[in-house]
C-alpha cells in the first residue's frame, strides 16, 4: 500500500500485530468448545478400553492433542518475541510479553502432559495383548 507520511507507515505494523494476536486468541480460545464432542467420545473410549487397539487410539488421540499444544506454543513464543521486540513492546511497559510467555509455558506443558498419557496408553495396550 501506499503510505503518506512516514508515521503512517508505522502505524501499520503495530496494528497488524494486534490483529494477529486477536485472531490467534479467537481461535485459541474457540478450538476447546469445538473439540467438546470429541472429548465427550474420549470419555467413552476410555471407559470402554479392553484391547491394544483401543488403547492404541486414544494413545493417537493425546499424540494429536501433545502436537496441537506444541504448535500453540511456538505460535505465543513468536508473538512473545514480536512483542517484544517490536514497535509496541520497545520501550513500553506492556505485559503482552509476558503474556504470550505464560500461555506458551502452558501449551508446553500440556503438551507434556499429553505425551504421557499417550505414553501410558501404550503401556496399556502393551499389557492387553
Amino acid at each position: 500500500p501506499e503510505f503518506d507520511s512516514r508515521e503512517e507507515f508505522a502505524m501499520t505494523k503495530p496494528l497488524s500485530l494486534l490483529a494477529a494476536f486477536g485472531v490467534t486468541a479467537l481461535l485459541t480460545l474457540s478450538a476447546p468448545a469445538a473439540r467438546a464432542a470429541e472429548h465427550e467420545d474420549l470419555a467413552a473410549m476410555i471407559e470402554n478400553a479392553k484391547t491394544a487397539a483401543d488403547h492404541e487410539k486414544i494413545a493417537e488421540h493425546y499424540d494429536r492433542e501433545a502436537k496441537a499444544a506444541t504448535e500453540e506454543a511456538q505460535r505465543h513464543r513468536k508473538m512473545e518475541k514480536a512483542y517484544a521486540t517490536g514497535p509496541i513492546g520497545r520501550g513500553s511497559p506492556t505485559p503482552l510479553p509476558q503474556h504470550c510467555a505464560a500461555l506458551a509455558k502452558h501449551y508446553e506443558a500440556a503438551a507434556q502432559e499429553y505425551a504421557t498419557l499417550a505414553k501410558a496408553h501404550r503401556e496399556m495396550a502393551k499389557a492387553a495383548k
